[in-house]
């Protein structure tokens, strides 16, 4: 009985061990070949989703309103030595929006403010639904 793992141990010839490794070394070559392929792939869906988002960026570039550049005018001075002109930045001034007076809340009611019969029957109904609800699980 110390013997049972000898037992179910096929014995193989030389030419089949041989076979065998030749077997083992060329599905090891295989599964080389496909990892290579898969960060091939890989490498490349990488480079083409980068491809796409500069194209995206560029069209959003596009798109954009490039900032306005500050009228320049340029003022020569006769008195000055330096023949170089004068550079003065011309900038207009800011406009002050005025917000709009609000109308009175008594002269004007919003129709949004306006409800239905049937609208403040669903409306009473889901806050007693919710007060329900909040008093069964009330921390006591």
């Amino acid at each position: 009985m110390s013997e049972p793992n000898n037992i179910n141990k096929k014995v193989l010839s030389p030419e089949k061990l041989k076979q065998l490794e030749l077997a083992r070394h060329k599905a090891n070559e295989v599964r080389k070949a496909n990892a290579e392929l898969k960060q091939k792939e890989q490498a490349l869906k990488v480079l083409e989703h980068q491809k796409r988002v500069d194209e995206v960026e560029t069209k959003l570039k596009s798109l954009k309103p490039e900032p306005k550049q500050s009228k320049k005018k340029i003022v020569y001075i006769e008195s000055s030595s330096d023949d170089e002109p004068e550079i003065v930045y011309i900038k207009k001034p800011k406009k002050v929006i005025k917000p709009e007076p609000e109308p009175d809340p008594e002269v004007y009611l919003e129709p949004e403010h306006v409800m239905s019969q049937a609208q403040i029957k669903n409306e009473m109904a889901r806050m007693r639904r919710d007060m329900a609800r909040k008093m069964m699980f009330r921390a006591y």
